[in-house]
């Protein structure tokens, strides 16, 4: 296993791992067992090069730039739908639903939203968990740049969406200063996800603080 074999799921067990109040040193115990696939036992039975070698690619990739690639238009076999404005309801509001949260920890759940099937170019909402799953599976590399990419047309609508947002969640008892607080949240969460450079790692904890924003 190496680093440009991992996937989603290894990368969002490792950001659990850094958000965790771990010492450094059980921290790279865990990240090792991660890369690997070994227990926590084995890996402390390594030998002390091969630890160092895998911890070294570990600490590596934590400092590494932002991979730049091409959003592809298919994911673990679904198509990806990657404009806004062609969502239908039932996706918009599943996908904010997972946006409101950790948005690292949810985004094989965000990207299963965004998932089309390619023969009738219709969102299976009945196979969500599916989906998801599949897109734990994906490699790193090729399902970051895809989140990226939607993170950012995601943003750039949210002016428009503004207004639709806060009259949606006024409509559910919320006040206009709570509305306008809670799309502002989201906003700026969204902001912390296209940060142009820096540790995939360091730059998606900033969207750790988004809170629900559900019209």
């Amino acid at each position: 296993m190496t680093i440009q074999d991992m996937t989603l799921g290894q990368f969002q067990e490792i950001y659990k791992v850094q958000k965790s109040d771990m010492d450094a040193e059980d921290k790279m115990t865990e990240m090792v067992a991660i890369m690997t696939g070994k227990t926590g036992k084995e890996v402390e039975e390594m030998s002390i090069p091969d630890f160092n070698t895998i911890a070294g690619a570990v600490t590596a990739f934590l400092k590494a730039p932002i991979p730049e690639k091409k959003p592809q238009r298919q994911l673990a076999g679904w198509q990806i739908l990657y404009e806004p404005g062609k969502m239908t309801r039932g996706q918009y509001v599943t996908m904010m639903h997972f946006m409101g949260g950790d948005i690292v920890e949810n985004a094989h759940l965000i990207m299963a939203c965004l998932a089309l099937d390619p023969k009738t170019k219709k969102h299976p909402a009945d196979r969500h968990a599916q989906i998801a799953d599949a897109m734990q599976d994906v490699v790193f590399s090729d399902i970051y740049p895809a989140c990226l990419f939607f993170c950012q047309l995601f943003a750039a609508s949210m002016t428009g969406l503004e207004s639709y947002l806060a009259r949606q969640l006024m409509a559910r008892g919320m006040s206009p200063t709570m509305a306008r607080q809670q799309i502002r949240t989201l906003m700026e969460g969204l902001a912390g996800s296209i940060m142009p450079n820096g540790s995939p790692t360091l730059k998606t904890s900033h969207l750790s603080n988004a809170t629900s924003v559900t019209p």
